[in-house]
Formats: C-alpha cells, structure tokens, sequence
C-alpha cells in the first residue's frame, strides 16, 4: 500500500490545479465526503497513474468511478474503482492515456438511492483535479506486427472473443512482463498467455456488444514504453444482430409444515417465480422485456380437500425504441412535471417518448389505481379507469439556460385505491388538469429556477350535485450556489378544488413557502431551514384554519477514520388563525432535539440514535414528551460469522396525568456459515416490552426463528442450478398480565426446498442458421489491412 496523500493545498503545487474537496460545495454533492488521494504530484509518462480515494460513512457506495482524460483521450472515460478495506477504493489511468502535457480527473460516486457525489465538488463549473506529466523523448518503434485478430475495425461475434497478436518472424523476441494490454482502459495482461511470438487473451469476463478499443504497449529493456499499438473491434453477438438475449430465471419454493404455527396456516405451500429478461439490438433500433410472474398453490385447510393455485404477473415491461425515441408497455413510470404528475407516477399501461426537432414531447395513458395480476396490462383498456396526458417540452435558449414545458392530463377513476382520500385526487372523480413549466439553469448551474403554473377543471365526486370546479395551483422554486453556500426557496399554493388524476400525493387547500441555506467548512456541513404553511386558502368563514411555522437547523460533522456526528433541531408552531362555531381551535408547540453517531471498522459497526420531543398545548395541560433510543451494534470478525444485536427505548411521558409508558425493543440476529457457502445458521429473534406506570399496559411478546440450510450449488457444480434444503423453527409467545385471557403460545416447524435455475431461452443454434456466426469487418465499416493503426 503507498503512503496515503491529500491533493490539497499544502502541497506543494507541482500539481497543476488544486481543488480541496473539503472547501467545495455545489448541489446535490454539497455534504458529500470523498477524499482523493494520489502517490505522487507528478505522472511519469506512458505508466499507470493510481489513484485512490476513501469514502465517507455518510455515503453508501453503489459504484465509484474515476473519469479521466488527457491529450490522448479528449473526452472523459471512466474507471470503476476497485474495493478495498476501511472504505477505500483504487484505480488507475492506463498508462497508454498518461501522456504530456498533463491528466485531468475527478472521483464520481453513486450511492444506493441513486444520488451523484464528486470530489471535487463543483465539478460542473470545471473546476478538477489536474497532475503535470513530464514530457517525454519521441518513444521508440514496436516490433513489427503480421497479424492482429479481430483485425483493426473488424467485428468479433461472441461476447469473449479470442484476441491475438502476432509478432513479425523479424522482430526481435520480446521478454515476458515488458508488455502492457489494455480492453478499454482496463489493464488484462494478467489473463494474457505467451506462445513463441504470440500474444493471446482469452477474457474471463464477458465484453457487451459494441465498438471496444485495445491497446498494446511494448516496454524496452531500460524501461521505457515504446510508442502504443492501438485498434478497435466491434463486438456482435450475431452478424444479422448487434445485440440479442432471452433468459429466463426461475426460482422455487416448496414448503411443508408437519406443525403449523397458526391453525389457519396452510400445511403446505409452494411456489414459482419467473423472470424472463430479453434484449434485442441493431444500429438505433432496440427492444427489450422485463417481465416476473408468480404462480402459488397452498392446501385451504389441514384434511380440507381443494386447492388454491393462480399464475400472476407480478410486474412487466416490453420497450420498443429507436434513437431517442421509446414506447413502452407494461409498469411504466411517468414524469411530466410537479403538479400533473409529481416526481413519478408509476402505474400500469403505455407511454411513448422522443425528441422532435430538438423538442421533446410524451404521451401516455394508465390505470390510476396500482394493478397486479394478469389484468390491465395495456391499463387502457377500461374507460371508466383511466388516465392519460400528453407534454411537450421546447428548449428556447441553449440547451438549458430557459425551458418552456406544457402538459396536459386528463381522465377518471372510481376506484378507492386510486387515491388517497384528502389528497387532490380522491375516489369518484373526473377531469382536466393543465400545466405550464419554465425552468432555467445559468453560470454553469449555479443559479436554477423552476416556475409552475396549473389549473384543473374537474369533479371531486362523481354524482354529487357540484359537477366541475376549476381551480388553480402555483409553485416557483429558487436555487443557488455562491460563496461557498447553498441557497434554495420555494413557494406552493394549491387551490381547494384542484385536482390531478396522476399526482394523488398533492395535498390541495394549502400555502406554504420554505427557505434553506447551507454550506461546508472543513469536516463540518451546516444547514439551516425555515417552513411557513397555511391551509384554507380561500379564507372560508365556515372552515377552520391553522398556520404552522417553525426553523430547523442540521449539522454533520464528516472526518475520515473517525466516528460520523449528526446533530439536529426542529421547532413546529401551529395555530388557529380562524374557529368556525362549534370548531376546537389548536395551539401546539413541539421541540424536537435529534442525534446520530456511527462508526465502522472491517470487522464491527456501532451506532447510537437519541431523540427527544417536548409538545406544548398551549390551551391546556395535555402536554407530552417523547424520550427514544436506538442502539445497533455490528460483528463480523469472519466473512462465515455475523452477529447483528440492535436495542430500541420509548419513553412517552403524559405530563398532565403523569402516565409514563415505556417500550423496550431488543433484537437479534446472527448467521454462521459453517461450511462456508454450503451449510448455514442463521436466527433472528424479537422481545418487545411495554408496561405503563398506571398499571393499564403491561404485556410481553417474543418471536423467533431458527434456520439450517444446506445450499448444494458448490457440489453440483453448476453456475446455472442453485438448490438448497431448508428446516426451520418458529416460536411466538405473547403474555398480557392485565388480561389473563390475551395469553398464547405458538410453535411451526417448516420444510423448505428452495431451487434457482438460470436458463437461457434462446439457444445459439437457431440464430446461427439464420445468421451464421462469421467473423469479418464491420458493416458500414469496410475491411482493413492486418497491420495495426498507431495513433
């Protein structure tokens, strides 16, 4: 491991440009913690630059990237960085792209809820990090080459092709270890094999279909590099189609209970799930399906005769597109803008989206209700459930500096599920909504707004004498980023009777505007925010209405190697502005003081979660406070070994009777693999405690299972079959000592054979009769010469 180095500014600045992570701030990365570290100051020509960098506890890694470029390059290209202990992750830049006079780079990481943090920060404004490459002497000559297979811009039908160098009978015999090969950046020599004057590379990893770039690179007796040896080949996997896959997998669950934990249980059950995944690929052209079904059968009753067995589609999507236009069918997703849609309005039926003359427009249509099941797939098909709506997008100056967007929705719905009652959309309702959108991104996205305006024409209850009512809704958003802060506001008023069929979470009747600004200085992020709402907008004498304000402050305190601190603090107001006759008035005052702290080792993780409220009845004693703890501990001192204990504390003091009522919530759960990957234990176990200082509450509750499974994939030795056995043991007990008659006891022991089959549906014989698997150059392309092409 080489010594650990901070690119900052205490260096001395051989490196070309210095950006601190710690001083940058910007968007969605501003409390992010990512600390780059590289071996030295200065790349050494045509060798590997390595460069590390250990990711803060606040972030949780889906993937790491480093994106690079140089005067070999020109645009960006990305290395996933490799994983290491203690949080670390390491790369390097191929040493064909380590060229004069300098590299450029950053680090990107994804977490699991899909948001993007760089170090630096404020990549978007240009500013990364930037290491001097000494110049070098005009690099020596490669041996001459007589045969390169794939041949330079020829095609390869398979995706682990075969890649041979071949070595010119008069070029002089080269050392084992002065090479270097790269398949897109990625370093391979390793999996490289040597036979006299041939270089050959069997992949073990799968290459997806498309244009590939290798390189290979000579290294002479002193060390130098010689000049690289660089082509491109395309992957296919068939002549006819670029891209083309059908598999299936298959997962089975068959359980058997000699003793049922409830009498209603069934006494056995079984189960098959079905994933079916395709893709098909040519040029622009592109189809692809997801599609998981379930079938279930199970026993009604021990002795009873019949059974109960159904075939299900769980969820679904075919995609048919070409370029950037796509049609879907199936579970889609939809986001037109805030208020029509919101974020995203996922539900069952069609879409269609593309980009026209450089506007972008949409279309689809639904079933606003979320469906299940063989029924509804197109979500169409019932007119009486249905929504649809169009949207069409304009960029008016640049690309992004000024969007103008409209969209419109309209349909109906009588399904109770379609909505939730109080929202803007309810059950039994019809109609129109409208929407107009500009958006704006300026100075490099460092000034963006968004501004709404929408109304609807619509019946809140079908059948009810109101019919339609129009109504309207507005929203204008604010964010900015500018010495080293974060500014955002934004502004809401939706209309009592507005309505939109594709965004049931809009709550209509409400006013409400919020305020934050926040920055990073050193290890510590600071966050400060500000809410006001208002219901009742109308001022209607015959309805009540509230006001609620209050600020909130946030801190995190991030430095590596050492424990993650969170600290936070919310004050809520809420009042009645005007009390109908008849109408309770309300007056609260809540305080709540929040903390967290984590901290992770290779082998064990701890965290600690205390919370404290205080609510305040302004009109009466009924106050009360609410005392909670939350303790997880974490131990793995082998990969066969994990034990995961965790503790939660409830404390709810009545301040006006002086009932306190605690709840105690200890928890268990461990797996040892004991011969790893084949037999396994694993358990987890809940007590739940809760008694009162009345003497109204007292009661005592525990669950728990044991498990021992014989997983058996190693010794069939098949990557395609996973079966595994299963006996497992459920034990609930349930003790109420106010009520003598709420006691219980409940044992099951359970059979489980489990079975995962991975099969692929389209075998390469019937594709290779209509498209024989060639190889040649590349359609389009024209055939090339065996010699290679340097740069």
């Amino acid at each position: 491991m080489f010594p650990r180095r901070f690119i900052g500014p205490k260096r001395r600045p051989r490196v070309l440009l210095v950006l601190p992570a710690l001083l940058c701030f910007a968007g969605a990365t501003a409390f992010a913690q990512i600390r780059t570290e590289v071996l030295s100051p200065e790349a050494r020509p045509l060798t590997p630059f390595e460069v590390s960098a250990v990711v803060g506890e606040n972030i949780s890694p889906r993937r790491v990237e480093l994106l690079y470029r140089s005067a070999v390059t020109g645009d960006f290209r990305t290395v996933m960085m490799a994983t290491e202990p203690q949080r670390l992750y390491r790369a390097s830049v191929p040493a064909t792209d380590v060229v004069a006079p300098g590299l450029q780079f950053f680090v990107r990481v994804t977490d699991q809820a899909g948001q993007v943090h760089t170090d630096p920060a404020d990549v978007a404004a240009g500013l990364i990090y930037q290491i001097p490459v000494a110049h070098l002497t005009q690099p020596g000559r490669p041996p001459p080459i007589s045969k390169i297979d794939p041949p330079p811009e020829g095609i390869v039908i398979g995706r682990q092709p075969l890649i041979e160098v071949t070595l010119a009978p008069e070029a002089f015999p080269f050392t084992p270890g002065f090479f270097n090969l790269t398949i897109d950046g990625a370093d391979v020599t390793s999996q490289v094999e040597i036979e006299a004057q041939r270089i050959r590379l069997r992949l073990a990893s799968s290459l997806n279909p498309g244009l590939h770039r290798a390189a290979l690179t000579f290294i002479d007796l002193t060390g130098q590099p010689l000049e690289p040896i660089n082509w491109v080949f395309t992957v296919r996997d068939y002549s006819g189609l670029a891209e083309t896959s059908l598999n299936a997998d298959t997962t089975l669950n068959v359980e058997y209970s000699p003793n049922k934990l409830k009498e209603k249980d069934p006494g056995w059950k079984s189960s098959i799930n079905l994933k079916v995944q395709g893709r098909v690929q040519e040029g622009a052209f592109f189809a692809s399906s997801d599609v998981n079904m379930r079938w279930t059968e199970q026993d009604i009753a021990r002795g009873a005769a019949g059974k109960d067995g159904d075939l299900e589609l769980t969820n679904g999507l075919i995609t048919v597109g070409y370029d950037k236009t796509r049609f879907e069918m199936g579970d889609v997703s939809v986001n037109q803008s805030f208020f029509t849609t919101g974020p995203s309005f996922a539900r069952r039926g069609l879409k269609l989206t593309g980009e026209l003359f450089g506007a972008q427009f949409g279309l689809f249509g639904v079933r606003p209700a979320p469906a299940t099941g063989n029924r509804h797939f197109s979500g169409v098909a019932d007119t009486e459930e249905r929504v649809a709506g169009a949207s069409l997008t304009v960029p008016v100056i640049g690309d992004q500096a000024l969007r103008i967007g409209a969209s419109v929705v309209n349909g109906r719905t009588e399904s109770t599920t379609a909505a939730t009652i109080g929202s803007s959309a309810q059950a039994g309702s019809e109609g129109t909504t409208y929407g107009l959108q500009l958006t704006s991104k300026l100075f490099q996205d460092k000034l963006r707004t968004e501004a709404e305006w929408a109304m609807s024409d619509a019946n809140l209850g079908i059948g009810d004498q109101l019919g339609k009512q129009m109504d309207q809704a507005a929203r204008f958003k604010l964010g900015a980023d500018a010495f080293g802060f974060n500014f955002g506001a934004e502004y809401q008023r939706l209309g009592r009777d507005f309505i939109s069929l594709a965004n049931p979470a809009l709550i209509r009747d409400r006013e409400m505007a919020t305020f934050d600004v926040g920055t990073r200085f050193g290890p510590t992020m600071w966050k400060l925010a500000y809410t006001w709402s208002h219901d009742n907008v109308r001022n209607d004498h015959d309805l009540p209405q509230a006001t609620q304000t209050g600020p909130s402050l946030t801190f995190g305190l991030f430095v590596p190697d050492y424990p993650i601190v969170n600290l936070t603090y919310a004050r809520s107001q809420q009042r009645s502005q005007h009390i109908p006759a008849g109408s309770t008035g309300i007056a609260f005052d809540t305080d709540i003081v929040g903390a967290s702290i984590a901290y992770g080792q290779p082998t064990w993780s701890v965290s600690f979660a205390p919370s404290f409220s205080i609510q305040d009845d302004r009109e009466s004693a009924a106050d009360t406070n609410n005392l909670n703890l939350a303790l997880g501990l974490g131990f793995r001192p082998t990969p066969y070994l994990n034990i995961s204990p965790t503790y939660a504390l409830s404390r709810q003091v009545n301040r006006q009777t002086n009932n306190i009522i605690f709840t105690h919530v200890p928890t268990l759960t461990a797996r040892v693999e004991f011969i790893p990957q084949t037999l396994i234990f694993d358990t987890q176990a809940l007590y739940n405690i809760t008694r009162d200082t009345d003497g109204t509450v007292n009661n005592r509750i525990f669950t728990g299972l044991l498990r021992l499974s014989w997983h058996l994939k190693r010794l069939i030795g098949s990557e395609h079959l996973a079966p595994a056995l299963s006996l497992r043991y459920n034990y609930n007990r349930t003790t109420d000592f106010i009520s003598s008659t709420n006691r219980r006891e409940e044992h099951g022991v359970f059979l489980i054979f489990d079975l995962y089959v991975k099969t692929p549906l389209l075998p390469s014989t019937w594709l290779d009769r209509l498209w024989p698997r060639k190889n040649g150059p590349a359609p389009g392309i024209g055939a090339s010469g065996p010699g290679p092409q340097r740069p």
